[in-house]
């Protein structure tokens, strides 16, 4: 079945050996939400025998297949020490920075399927996804237990381990459709009722999705707000997160159909929920510069120096600082 995550039995041997680490270590909600906002699972799929002519035990002999699985999360390279976090959370994987584009980031990425099946797989069994990304995670996680059963070196566990990437991110591409031109992709499971479980889970998933706007407009006008972005099919989630908070509305554009908004733009609101929110709970990204800028500025908004020309003045620096 499809419509759960898939429970792998793991031998004495994968057992790993404790660790202790001075670090303060990351709560598993947040790992959670931050993966909800920012991880791919994925099954990369290339077709030929690799130009070593040696097939491992992820390949199928049959047609040349080579299957990846892969659980990543890729970030700008500002916040690479995020990266290095989440490494020695699950004590697993690997670092690296890249240059793509022009631009250069960092991803953290564990592809031995050993890894895979014995710690990343557990860990969102135990603290389950919330968004709709979860129903990659039970397709990944399907397929990642065929790979572990070696069914892929058949061509019927081949076929089904492509009928459920076909269901996966952006399917199957041009050229596995031409080699498997009958591949029909399985249902995608439906996530629905989710809960916020805990308030770090909101945490990770605002410290990768989240935006602490402040503007200034050419008549000296001050506003702020709070944001969160994410796919329209998450919409239920986002009335769960606007209740969670207690405040809010929920913004789409019609210049992005596919988009929806959570907007905090009451002051009050901001001032009396959002900051103690995470006063309470801190931010460990970039994002928290962003949320002590904002929080600054309201503090002056509040005892209306936004008004004066040196109050002003203080708000413009604070935008430039957060900025650099």
């Amino acid at each position: 079945m499809l419509g759960a995550p898939i429970v792998f039995n793991t031998t004495p041997n994968s057992t790993k050996l404790k660790t202790y680490s001075t670090k303060p270590k990351l709560e598993p909600y947040w790992v959670t939400g931050f993966a909800d906002a920012e991880s791919t699972f994925s099954i990369r799929i290339r077709s030929g025998f690799p130009p070593s002519g040696r097939i491992s035990n992820n390949e199928s002999r049959l047609f040349g297949i080579r299957l990846h699985p892969i659980f990543s999360i890729e970030l700008h390279i500002r916040d690479i020490d995020v990266l290095h976090k989440i490494k020695d959370f699950f004590k697993v994987g690997s670092v690296k920075e890249r240059i793509r584009g022009g631009k250069s980031s960092a991803i953290y990425s564990v592809q031995s399927i050993n890894d895979i099946v014995t710690v990343i797989i557990p860990h969102f069994i135990k603290y389950p996804l919330i968004t709709q990304k979860q129903a990659d995670f039970i397709l990944f996680s399907s397929a990642v237990k065929l790979i572990n059963n070696e069914e892929h070196l058949t061509e019927k566990g081949l076929k089904k381990i492509l009928s459920i990437r076909a269901s996966m991110n952006k399917g199957l591409s041009a050229r596995l459709k031409e080699l498997f031109p009958n591949i029909i992709g399985v249902k995608r499971p439906t996530i629905s009722n989710q809960t916020i479980k805990s308030p770090f889970w909101l945490v990770g998933f605002v410290d990768g999705e989240g935006c602490f706007y402040i503007k200034i407009t050419k008549l000296k006008k001050i506003s702020l707000a709070f944001l969160l972005y994410q796919h329209s099919r998450d919409s239920y989630l986002f009335n769960i997160i606007k209740d969670y908070l207690d405040c809010g509305i929920i913004e789409k554009k019609l210049t992005r159909p596919d988009e929806i908004t959570l907007v905090i733009y009451s002051l009050k609101d901001l001032v009396k929920k959002v900051l103690p929110f995470f006063e309470k709970y801190p931010l460990i990204t970039q994002k928290q510069k962003d949320l002590n800028a904002l929080k600054k500025v309201s503090s002056l908004m509040l005892n209306k120096e936004h008004l004066t020309e040196k109050g002003l003045k203080k708000i413009l620096l604070i935008k430039e600082l957060k900025k650099a």
